[in-house]
């Protein structure tokens, strides 16, 4: 009887305690979700923004470009006559000076003939001498010292001028003519068996060496003219219809910061099939530390726009950006005249407008802002 009544006596006390918790939970969770909103939680949230107040100004419109350094005058020299160079040095990055003697080729050979050519000339004029003395006896004189003038080892001198049209047909007649011009043409051919530097630069590529035989036509060696250097910058269609020829550029060497000036020297009226572009030619003032295949960056002045400020290009967004008009975003269309990369430059902007400077999609319309104002 007494156990019957205890488990009675203990399951009603379970039910006691079961109870309590649930009432304890529900004023715990219940209450917080019937607990009445404040008037914070009501209250819109304001945005904190970055505002400037730009005055309208005007602003000069710079065009940049990037170039790579190159003399203005870049040869290939190649030889004219055939046989074995004999000296000369030819090897890539050598100096060299106006004048200077870049190779020499064996000649020898070909000095024999034209020896062996003069003797056979002498032979013509002694073998007409006769002949004028007898038929143009006046003339003779003249014939005979420029018969004792040929020397086979020296330069073939200047025919004698003819003193009647009958001497003079006489004359060609016996092929005196011909083969005095023959002649000539050796020795003229003679003075290609050494080159000489047509300007001081250096050897930027060489394709022979000193005991190579070489044909006429072979390319030997690039030279490249020290001292005038140019760049050749790539513009659009429409950049480089604000260039002129002769207007100053300004360069910089974006590795070490040096900085140069230039000249547009000549723009091309070709666009470059593969990068649609026209490339502009600047001229390098002060050379001084440039090397051939450097690359510079070039400034050039182009349109100036009255009355526009410069922003950054995430500010605008469809040509509209966002005013601080009564602590609200409010948005305003605006005129852009040009852009870059970066910024764009636009107008349409009064001296009294507060922008607000954060990137456009990061601001709706209209919203309620808090502002920082920031220096330009």
């Amino acid at each position: 009887m007494i156990r019957k009544i205890l488990v009675i006596l203990g399951f009603i006390l379970s039910v006691f305690i079961t109870g309590v918790i649930i009432w304890v939970l529900v004023l715990v969770f219940g209450g917080q979700q019937l607990k009445p909103k404040t008037n914070n939680d009501n209250a819109p949230k304001i945005q904190k923004v970055r505002v400037s107040k730009i005055s309208p100004a005007e602003i000069q419109t710079i065009i940049r470009g990037e170039g790579r350094v190159s003399s203005n005058t870049i040869i290939k020299i190649s030889s004219e006559v055939q046989g074995k160079i004999i000296s000369g040095n030819l090897k890539k990055g050598t100096q060299v000076s106006a004048g200077q003697i870049l190779f020499k080729i064996d000649a020898q050979e070909y000095i024999l003939s034209i020896k062996a050519r003069k003797s056979a000339f002498m032979t013509q004029i002694a073998s007409i001498l006769p002949d004028v003395q007898l038929d143009y006896s006046s003339s003779f004189s003249k014939w005979n010292d420029y018969y004792a003038s040929i020397d086979p080892d020296k330069a073939l001198p200047e025919i004698p001028s003819f003193s009647t049209t009958k001497e003079k047909t006489f004359i060609a007649s016996k092929g005196i003519l011909t083969e005095y011009y023959t002649i000539r043409g050796m020795e003229e051919r003679l003075t290609k068996y050494i080159h000489y530097a047509p300007f001081s630069g250096t050897i930027t590529n060489s394709y022979a060496d000193v005991g190579m035989i070489v044909n006429p036509g072979s390319p030997l060696v690039d030279l490249i003219k020290q001292g005038v250097l140019e760049i050749e910058v790539p513009l659009s269609k429409e950049e480089s219809k604000t260039i002129k020829v002769g207007q100053t550029a300004q360069l910089v060497n974006k590795s070490t910061g040096e900085k140069y000036t230039g000249r547009v020297n000549r723009m091309g009226k070709f666009i470059n099939p593969n990068t649609q572009s026209i490339p502009v030619y600047v001229t390098v003032n002060n050379s001084e530390g440039l090397l051939n295949g450097m690359y510079l960056e070039a400034s050039f002045d182009a349109f100036k726009h009255p009355d526009a400020i410069k922003l950054p290009l995430d500010v605008i967004k469809n040509s509209t950006i966002h005013l601080l008009t009564d602590s609200l975003a409010i948005p305003k269309q605006v005129n852009i005249l040009s852009s870059d990369n970066t910024h764009a430059i636009v107008s349409g902007v009064s001296n009294d407008d507060v922008i607000i400077m954060e990137t456009y999609t990061n601001v709706s319309d209209s919203i309620k802002v808090s502002p920082v104002f920031i220096k330009n």
